[in-house]
């Protein structure tokens, strides 16, 4: 059973502020470790203040307040329909588009509206 145990632990990733005091190249970075980490099978938890980061790497996000899960869900629903707790990309954009959330998705929106 402990065997059993031991490959379940191997296969999980608990991160605490990975991002904490990284620039923008380096969070590029930790994001490409964790997308290869992901792809490989492995589950990654991270706990972070960084909406922006978790915003453009995660697949779940979740505010936890007096220990407790308030609310959780996918990225763009997670974010755009929090008005005090989203991306600063979302409040900049919500008049034009609630569900973009990234800066990325900003540009793109844009680009392809000039087209």
């Amino acid at each position: 059973m402990s065997r059993g145990l031991g490959d379940v632990y191997k296969r999980q990733l608990l991160l605490d502020e990975p991002t904490k005091g990284a620039d923008s190249i380096l969070k590029q970075q930790v994001a490409n470790i964790l997308l290869k980490l992901k792809s490989s099978g492995i589950s990654i938890i991270v706990v972070s203040h960084d909406i922006e980061f978790a915003a453009s790497c995660a697949d779940r996000c979740a505010m936890l307040f007096g220990g407790e899960i308030i609310s959780e869900g996918e990225p763009h629903k997670f974010f755009s329909q929090n008005s005090f707790y989203t991306t600063a990309t979302n409040k900049i954009m919500r008049s034009f588009d609630k569900n973009i959330i990234t800066v990325d998705e900003a540009i793109s929106s844009l680009i392809w509206r000039e087209k």
